[in-house]
């Protein structure tokens, strides 16, 4: 049995043996990229990803993906998940980038879509003036 001092030494040694790279947490359903083993500030950007940028200094050291497992099924559908078992990180930031400019495209859409329903709604506000409808009509017609 590892005396205490030799159980942290060992946790101490497996500590130094940071490598930057990727990680899934299937947990979370979030990749998580450092090239850093240190504490970090997060940037959301928007929905799928995170900048993760050093503590005291304005150098980014990793990346988050929310949502990877659909980023990733997303991929697969276009044929874009190599056969060797290792996807390339640029292509998950290239997908989340392009779904990220179709969303802002879309709510963009959706706020002129909304701008020009009223000026239509004002547009029939106009000639509807003080016009009355008679009740008496209505409830016949119900």
């Amino acid at each position: 049995m590892l005396e205490l001092e030799d159980q942290i030494d060992l946790l101490g040694a497996e500590m130094e043996q940071f490598h930057a790279g990727a990680w899934f947490e299937p947990e979370m359903d979030q990749l998580l990229f450092l090239t850093e083993d240190r504490s970090f500030r997060a940037e959301r950007v928007d929905a799928l990803l995170t900048l993760l940028w050093h503590p005291a200094e304005d150098r980014l050291i990793g990346l988050k993906f929310k949502g990877f497992r659909w980023l990733y099924e997303f991929l697969a559908e276009l044929g874009k998940v190599p056969s060797d078992g290792f996807l390339p990180l640029v292509a998950v930031l290239e997908t989340a980038m392009t779904v990220g400019l179709c969303e802002a495209m879309r709510e963009q859409l959706a706020k002129e879509r909304r701008e020009e329903r009223r000026g239509k709604y004002d547009l029939a506000r106009s000639i509807a003036g003080f016009e009355k409808v008679q009740v008496e009509e209505l409830r016949r017609a119900a």
